[in-house]
């Protein structure tokens, strides 16, 4: 898998300035990380290990809810809420885009399927 799986996906790109970095100066700045972003991650550690404070799952536009706790890797913090807004959240609209899409496309076709019935498809008193 090693070797493998990186023959399907993107290629590293070098990033000198990120390299230098260490990940808890990363993710002072940047929400979302991989503990905030795993529900099952963010439940073990509230239910199962019982941290205080416990990881704290990451909604969009909620960023100020994550509380700082260095034992488990939790750094970020914005108790202002004021996260800028940029393009970092273009998966998301991407998501919303695509979830628009399928629902014109459902809709669409169940009113045409709705709308091709005849009157002697449907019987008086049939329910």
């Amino acid at each position: 898998l090693v070797y493998v799986v990186p023959l399907f996906g993107k290629r590293q790109q070098d990033n000198p300035e990120l390299d230098e970095k260490r990940y808890c100066e990363v993710n002072q700045n940047l929400a979302a990380s991989w503990f905030s972003t795993n529900p099952v991650h963010c439940l073990r550690s509230q239910k199962i290990y019982k941290h205080a404070p416990a990881c704290t799952y990451l909604f969009m536009g909620k960023e100020h809810v994550l509380q700082v706790n260095e034992s488990i890797g939790c750094y970020f913090c914005d108790d202002a809420g004021s996260t800028p807004r940029d393009d970092e959240d273009m998966d998301w609209r991407e998501v919303t885009e695509a979830a628009r899409q399928v629902a014109d496309r459902l809709s669409t076709r169940l009113s045409f399927k709705w709308g091709s019935m005849s009157s002697r498809d449907v019987k008086p008193g049939d329910d």
